[in-house]
């Protein structure tokens, strides 16, 4: 039950942070954005659907699957969305993407135009696979919670550990300039992966699938 909770909080958390993130965008509210430049609208939209998903997977109540599920497949679009307009908008008008485009474009004030990481674009994926495995009650829940979570959490130390000590290869440079994980982006995903792991404490504890 308390690692239930705490995932719950971390959820939370994730999603005031990017609440206040979206809104100090709308609003032009600079003291936040400004010490936050490797961040854009579309990551933000992102961490606030996987904060959303862990917190409705760390629910027992059963109307919490409906949603976990639209919230899930509606994720999904996000991301095809964000793989078009990052990759593929050579291919497709800007009419066409219409003002899907026009959010993906929109970065902080008085910064270039950045891509979201291919490995930024994975940790989603990865979110969005553990609601799947909620959502149809997959064999052995509880190991690929904790696959999930521990990879996620290496991904986003390894990050971190790079920027502070201005190591670019940790923190995935090697990828491209704008393909890099920023400081804030691998934070999140350190809080991501964490309350998965203590999700997978809570279905570990509860006897949901096989031990580890």
């Amino acid at each position: 039950m308390k690692s239930t909770n705490t995932a719950k909080l971390l959820a939370l958390f994730i999603i005031i942070i990017n609440v206040i993130f979206i809104l100090s965008l709308a609003f032009d509210i600079n003291t936040f954005t400004n010490s936050n430049k490797d961040f854009q609208l579309s990551t933000s939209i992102a961490f606030l659907f996987v904060g959303i998903i862990i917190y409705l997977v760390s629910n027992k109540k059963e109307n919490s699957k409906k949603i976990l599920s639209a919230t899930n497949y509606l994720f999904s679009f996000f991301l095809v969305m964000i793989l078009i307009t990052n990759y593929l908008k050579d291919l497709f008008s800007k009419k066409v993407i219409g003002a899907f485009y026009l959010i993906q474009s929109a970065t902080i004030s008085n910064t270039t135009t950045l891509k979201i990481s291919p490995i930024t674009i994975s940790g989603f994926v990865l979110i969005l696979v553990a609601g799947f495995f909620k959502i149809y009650e997959a064999k052995n829940l509880n190991r690929k919670f904790y696959i999930i979570g521990l990879f996620l959490i290496v991904l986003a130390l390894l990050a971190i550990v790079g920027h502070l000590f201005n190591i670019p290869f940790l923190y995935y440079s090697f990828l491209g300039e704008n393909n890099s994980i920023g400081f804030y982006t691998a934070l999140l995903f350190l809080l991501a992966g964490i309350s998965i792991l203590f999700l997978w404490r809570s279905t570990e504890v509860e006897g949901i699938g096989a031990k580890i």
